[in-house]
């Protein structure tokens, strides 16, 4: 378990690193607008299932919670794929995020089994 303070850094980080991500998208949008549109609308999606799961974990079970982050995981895995498709460095950027995002997943997998 991390102090608060280091946990805030890393999160201020990966969020930080995504907004690079964002904007690098954002950049191509005059010229490629309908593939960077669908791939904010998935950045999106995947952010809104992150609330989703935090309610979830905070609030039902962590069984629930668990389903709501697999498929939060799946998604943004198709948000990368997404972005690929545009930038050859905003799916990169995004990589980071991808890993807390796995390794979240295997805590909440833990503690939906006991």
């Amino acid at each position: 378990v991390f102090p608060v303070s280091v946990d805030m850094l890393v999160w201020a980080g990966l969020y930080s690193l995504v907004g690079l991500a964002v904007w690098r998208l954002w950049r191509h949008y005059d010229t490629q607008w309908k593939t960077v549109r669908t791939a904010l609308f998935l950045a999106t999606v995947q952010y809104g299932l992150l609330i989703g799961w935090a309610v979830t974990a905070t609030t039902v079970s962590p069984t629930y919670a668990l389903g709501v982050l697999a498929i939060t995981w799946w998604v943004s895995i198709a948000t990368v794929a997404a972005f690929t498709r545009t930038d050859r460095w905003a799916p990169l950027l995004l990589l980071p995020y991808i890993i807390d995002l796995s390794i979240t997943l295997y805590i909440n997998y833990q503690a939906a089994l006991f």
